[in-house]
């Protein structure tokens, strides 16, 4: 397992496979009937070819066909048909325990698991059901749902972890026109997350328990989530401003911020320091090392030092919520640390393929939340066009060569993005880079500044609050710099792509990539191919 790549088979490496099992998810998802005939005709193909290959009196025929990664190219078969039966298997109608397949009306014990949402006239909560009442017994019943309470309520609403009993109808999720008049299947939104059904309740609809813990890790998320409301209840006290607080606790715990911010950042392409990311989770899993420093070098202390860094990392990863892309860096760091401990360096490119294997494997649907994609494009970015662009210039001046790299590493992220981006949001930031030169430094200083003022806050409350001063200060900055950029006439150009388009776009980059590593005068002309596609289609 040596090299660039990690080959299986003949000429394919484990990008391949990574890849085919993208495919094969994303195939399934848009077609399944295609899907299985596609598959179908693959496999004959294949067989033919073996069969063919194996006619010695066919000269040159033979000679290409025994060229062919014919085992590689099963093997990245079987990883499409995987993908599909892995996304086959989430379906509710294979549970005959989900409540669609129960029915939806009736008594329902469920567990709140996401803190309540304003609305404009309801708090929205997610929950998993557990049980059905049914003939005078709780009946094992699974399913996530969408529970919506009145603003008029004067009872306490439930926390996350409580228990919660309803009595009511799980109605269908329907779908919407938004003010663009354009239909959002909002159903196909929520069953990629694993909702399929929502529930309006009333006063005297329900009733809820607190939260009672049963098993190791049910108290291990009960004191998370107790820990996460207390940090949030300091930053709330601590005397900043209103958007300060927003962006303290987006920074440090990976709160959603209010509409109106969470834009301006976006304006001006920083909303990525919003979001907890690998960014955040590399500056905690430096803190963290940091503390166990005295370790020396034998086996055993190498082992537990390895181990106990997991286990803080993954405990902030859980306290933030454990959202796509902290998911994403905490795999990444543990695979690292895992071939530190086995005194082998892993490539940061493989350990990206694997982590965002393995977390597709464990549930398919990441690949329809926006985070996920765009942490896995921006990662892909920074690895793979990094090197390409800083081989344009090599600055002698240590100022230089810092400023150079923040400005490639800013570049290289926002063109493997871009596609995700104007496909989605339709927009482009035009000042991007110049917020991002301004506002990492500060993002270098606050993010580690927050942190300590989070530890700190956990034991010494009067400490914490003096730190908060030099926190507001540069989360002060950091707003001020965002506004101002991003109202700048045309800070933010309309450029909304087809997703046909989007995809023309990252091969073209794709392509582009290999072409410039090998120097190859095809790849580049595909790859401008593709580019003129893109501008074709719009």
């Amino acid at each position: 397992m040596s090299g660039f790549h990690t080959r299986f088979g003949a000429g394919f490496s484990l990008y391949g496979f990574v890849l085919s099992y993208v495919a094969g998810l994303l195939w399934y998802k848009a077609s399944p009937r295609s899907f299985w005939g596609a598959a179908g005709a693959a496999v004959v193909l294949l067989l033919a070819m073996w069969v063919v290959s194996g006619i010695r009196k066919v000269s040159v025929s033979e000679r290409r066909l025994r060229r062919l990664p014919l085992k590689g190219l099963f093997l990245c078969l079987c990883m499409f048909v995987l993908a599909a039966l892995r996304m086959e298997a989430e379906m509710p109608s294979h549970n005959p325990r989900h409540y669609v397949n129960a029915g939806r009306e009736g008594v329902y014990r469920m567990r709140v698991t996401e803190p309540l949402q304003a609305r404009s006239r309801t708090y929205r909560g997610e929950a998993e059901v557990e049980a059905l009442w049914r003939d005078s017994l709780w009946v094992a019943c699974e399913g996530k749902v969408h529970v919506y309470f009145p603003q008029s309520d004067s009872v306490r609403l439930p926390a996350c972890g409580d228990k919660l009993y309803v009595r009511g109808e799980l109605k269908p999720v329907q779908g919407f026109t938004g003010a663009d008049g354009k239909w959002f299947d909002y159903a196909g939104f929520l069953a990629g997350r694993g909702v399929y059904g929502q529930c309006f309740l009333r006063s005297g609809d329900w009733r809820a328990e607190p939260w009672q813990c049963v098993g190791a890790w049910d108290f291990i998320r009960k004191k998370t989530a107790d820990l996460r409301m207390r940090l949030c209840a300091f930053f709330d006290g601590a005397g900043m401003g209103k958007a300060e607080t927003e962006v303290a606790k987006a920074l440090v715990l990976g709160v959603k911020v209010q509409d109106g911010i969470q834009e301006a950042y976006r304006n001006t392409g920083i909303v990525h320091v919003l979001a907890v990311s690998g960014m955040h989770l590399s500056m905690f899993a430096v803190m963290a090392s940091s503390l166990f420093t005295f370790f020396g070098r034998r086996r055993w202390q190498v082992w537990l030092k390895f181990i106990l860094v997991n286990l803080l990392v993954w405990g902030y990863a859980l306290l933030t919520g454990m959202s796509p892309s902290v998911s994403r860096a905490a795999c990444m760091f543990s695979w690292v640390g895992l071939g530190n401990a086995f005194g082998r360096k892993v490539p940061t490119e493989r350990s990206l393929a694997v982590s965002a294997w393995f977390l597709l494997v464990c549930n398919p649907f990441l690949l329809q939340e926006t985070g996920f994609v765009l942490s896995y494009a921006a990662v892909a970015g920074l690895v793979f066009l990094t090197p390409l662009f800083m081989r344009l210039w090599k600055p002698a001046n240590r100022l230089l060569a810092w400023v150079w790299g923040m400005a490639v590493s800013s570049c290289a992220a926002q063109a493997a993005t871009l596609p995700v981006i104007l496909h989605i949001f339709g927009t482009f930031p035009t000042y991007f880079l110049l917020a991002n030169l301004l506002v990492t430094p500060v993002v270098s200083v606050a993010l580690p500044w927050g942190l300590a003022t989070a530890g700190t806050a956990c034991f010494w409350q009067g400490g914490a609050h003096i730190l908060v001063y030099g926190l507001d200060f540069l989360l002060t900055v950091m707003n001020r710099m965002a506004l101002y950029i991003g109202s700048w006439r045309a800070a933010l150009l309309h450029i909304p792509l087809s997703w046909v388009s989007a995809v023309g776009l990252g091969l073209a980059t794709a392509v582009s990539c290999r072409g410039l590593r090998r120097y190859t005068k095809t790849a580049l002309k595909v790859s401008l191919g593709l580019l003129v596609m893109v501008f074709w289609v719009g």
